[in-house]
């Protein structure tokens, strides 16, 4: 039974975040921002986002022009494996992984860790 609400509430999480995304029209703005403060080498940043979240970008890229002062060298690049408000950065010193498929992983983890810890 435990398991089983874990599930029905990760299912309800990503519900809700899909919700919000598409009404938030910020949302891709603040997660590129976070993923690019997670980065620890700004140097050269590619940034991958879904291909609705690319084509919001690139019709506004003036908007989005400031997360990229400190970067040297960037690319926003299209996956077409991600989900609209999913966002992975890539350097030359690892993977910032901010996709929310990754977030609803990490949250059932915690919650199946703490169900085997009673």
């Amino acid at each position: 039974i435990e398991n089983d609400a874990v599930n029905m509430i990760i299912d309800i999480a990503g519900k809700v975040i899909n919700k919000e995304i598409s009404l938030d029209k910020d949302y891709i703005y603040n997660l590129i921002k976070e993923v690019i403060d997670n980065c620890t080498d700004k140097s050269s940043i590619i940034i991958k986002v879904s291909p609705k979240d690319h084509e919001q970008i690139k019709n506004n890229i003036e908007h989005y022009e400031d997360l990229f002062d400190e970067i040297n060298e960037y690319e926003i690049r299209t996956d077409n494996k991600l989900d609209r408000g999913s966002c992975i950065a890539e350097s030359k010193y690892g993977i910032v992984d901010s996709s929310i498929g990754t977030k609803l992983r990490n949250i059932e983890k915690e919650f199946k860790k703490l169900i085997k810890e009673k």
